[in-house]
Parts: C-alpha cells; sequence; structure tokens
C-alpha cells in the first residue's frame, strides 16, 4: 500500500512538473512571436528609410531611422524576455517525483518494477492524466 501511495505522489509530482513546463513554453512562444512581428516592423521601416532617402534630405530620413532604432530595439527587448528561465516549482516536482520512485523501488519489490515502468514517457504522460482525472474526482 506503501508503494502505491508513493507512486501516487510521484505522479502528482510528474504532472505538476508537465503542467509548469507547458506554462512556461507558451510564455516563450508569446515572446517569442512578439519578437517576430516587431523584427517585421524593423524590416519595413527600413526599406521606408531607404526610400525616404530618395526624398529631400534630413526630415523624413531621420525620423524613420529613429522609428527603426525603436523597433530593433523593441525586438531585443522581447527576444531577452522570452528566454528560458529557471522554475524551482517545477524543478521541486520533478525531485519529489524522483525521490518517490526511489522509496518505492527501496521499500518494496515490486516497487522496483512498477518504478521502472514509470520512467518511460508512455507512463508519464498517462501518470498525468490519472493524475488530472483524479484531481477533477476529488473535488
Amino acid at each position: 500500500m506503501r508503494t502505491l501511495r508513493l507512486l501516487g505522489v510521484a505522479a502528482q509530482a510528474e504532472g505538476l512538473r508537465l503542467r509548469r513546463e507547458a506554462r512556461g513554453l507558451a510564455r516563450r512562444v508569446v515572446w517569442q512571436v512578439a519578437a517576430g512581428l516587431f523584427a517585421t516592423a524593423a524590416v519595413v521601416m527600413l526599406h521606408l528609410t531607404a526610400w525616404h532617402a530618395l526624398l529631400p534630405p534630413l526630415g523624413p530620413i531621420w525620423a524613420a531611422a529613429a522609428i527603426t532604432v525603436f523597433d530593433l530595439l523593441a525586438a531585443g527587448l522581447c527576444v531577452l524576455l522570452g528566454r528560458s528561465r529557471y522554475d524551482p516549482v517545477a524543478a521541486e516536482a520533478l525531485y519529489l517525483r524522483r525521490e518517490m520512485l526511489r522509496s518505492a523501488a527501496a521499500t518494496d519489490p515490486l516497487g522496483e518494477v512498477m518504478g521502472a515502468a514509470l520512467r518511460t514517457p508512455a507512463a508519464v504522460i498517462g501518470g498525468a492524466i490519472a493524475e488530472a482525472l483524479a484531481s477533477r474526482f476529488r473535488r
């Protein structure tokens, strides 16, 4: 019974870790898309700057150049904001899952077999789904 409890905690920890990593990935994608939009605007402004270069000197050229510099700075900021970050909650969940699997294997011979089975990708995904369903039923 203790082995099943340990494996249940391991599955909960894995579910938490997967949810946190998915949230981080979504955040990075949004910032990367924003960076792409600003980079596209910078290219458009570079073209407009070249076009304005053909117009009478100074006025429109410097205005377009200033907007282009701003777009490039904004794109750089978006890239910095969209970089991966260390998530201490996801790291702790991963550590907890590993410890629960190790404890289950140490306390019960069957736990070693179940622990090895839980390390496969399909079992990890299945565990996360099972944990999500179990949490819905507990409410």
